[in-house]
């Protein structure tokens, strides 16, 4: 199974996704599985969450973050709280994840590549926020059992289950959204704070993204001449001549993931753009026609 060893495990399948979570869960303080508890979640679990291709190769890293988004709905569905999302880091790390920092033993490097630390655990989370805001609002809006895709299927179903519900809608100039809807109770009530929720999770990615780009791009340009004073500086630091080695590999990687992780954040404040816009879009819609 692919759960232990490597940080980006290749997963085949959903199934072996359901198996790595129910492994760890059923973990003792010892790390010892109980199988036949696992074993018996995992009937359960795949038997509610049918996978969508059993049989496809999901070794891709942009094929993982699926992945790592059905098992976050997973976790969420089943109630596991934070530790489940605990346990989909480990399995199903974020791909930012893969940049994270490693030790050089030279202080002054490992001084200024661990305050990447800080950007990259934001940009981790505002990920993580995005996609299960994502998830939660189309989970809200799956009224009659009718799976929801995308978010305008989402809104437009909830606008078929209320179609006797007056909306106001006001889209804010920072992307968030007001919804007034007095009449809606219940699960309709749920929908809306969910749309409320989603919009504002996207509208703090597109506001807190900037300055981490500018943080990571300052650390970036204060260490692009570590790779060619490695040797020396691990020499200063009295170091073996294999931890010099190790210093040297280190050094050149933290330098080429900090050049990497603006794009990442990048890449991210683009994906809340886009959610909002299609969310504003969709929501607008609610109050076009109201009941009469």
């Amino acid at each position: 199974m692919g759960c232990g060893g490597s940080k980006v495990p290749k997963l085949a399948n959903y199934k072996e996704v359901v198996a790595c979570l129910c492994d760890r869960r059923a973990e003792d303080a010892d790390g010892k599985v109980d199988k036949d508890k696992a074993a018996k979640e995992v009937d359960e679990l795949t038997g509610k969450y049918k996978a969508k291709d059993d049989d496809a190769d999901w070794t891709m890293k942009r094929e993982r973050m699926e992945l790592r988004k059905w098992a976050l709905k997973v976790v969420r569905r089943e109630g596991w709280g934070e530790d489940g999302v605990k346990l989909v880091d480990k399995v199903l790390p974020d791909d930012v994840a893969e940049l994270d920092m490693k030790v050089t033993k030279i202080p002054e490097f490992d001084e200024l590549f661990g305050k990447a630390s800080d950007p990259m655990n934001t940009c981790i989370s505002l990920r993580s926020n995005l996609d299960e805001g994502s998830e939660a609002l189309k989970e809200a809006c799956e009224f009659g059992g009718k799976e929801c895709k995308t978010i305008k299927d989402a809104i437009k179903n909830l606008k078929e289950e209320a179609k006797n519900v007056k909306f106001n809608v006001k889209a804010n100039p920072d992307m968030t959204l007001d919804i007034d809807a007095p009449e809606a109770d219940g699960p309709i009530a749920n929908a809306i704070e969910a749309i409320k929720t989603f919009a504002n999770c996207c509208a703090n990615v597109i506001k807190e993204c900037p300055a981490l780009v500018t943080q990571v791009q300052e650390l970036a340009e204060a260490a692009k001449e570590f790779p060619s004073k490695v040797i020396d500086a691990a020499k200063n630091a009295g170091l073996a001549p294999g931890d010099m080695m190790a210093a040297a590999k280190h050094t050149g990687t933290n330098s080429k993931s900090l050049t990497k992780l603006p794009e990442v954040i990048k890449q991210t404040a683009e994906q809340a753009k886009k959610s909002a816009e299609e969310l504003k879009e969709a929501a607008m819609a609610l109050g076009e026609s109201p009941a009469e």
